[in-house]
């Protein structure tokens, strides 16, 4: 959610798919932006897009990609 291309464009295809599809349940699987970013913008991004994505979503499911990383390096993101 913290880069321009997820955050917009997921954005717009989720209201796409609503408009579309008014009755079919909607819902979303989201990764939030490492806390220390390259991006200075990373941040509003996602609240935008998670704005958005709140509006028009039946559910959202959201990760933190700071725990991802940490269960991937210490084994446990390979079954173990």
């Amino acid at each position: 959610l913290g880069g321009g291309t997820g955050s917009g464009l997921g954005s717009r295809l989720a209201v796409e798919l609503r408009d579309e599809y008014p009755r079919v349940p909607l819902f979303t699987l989201s990764v939030l932006p490492i806390t220390v970013g390259e991006n200075p913008v990373q941040c509003f991004n996602a609240l935008l897009a998670l704005a958005t994505l709140q509006e028009v979503a039946d559910g959202v499911l959201l990760y933190e990609n700071d725990r991802l990383m940490a269960l991937a390096s210490d084994g446990r993101g390979r079954g173990g």
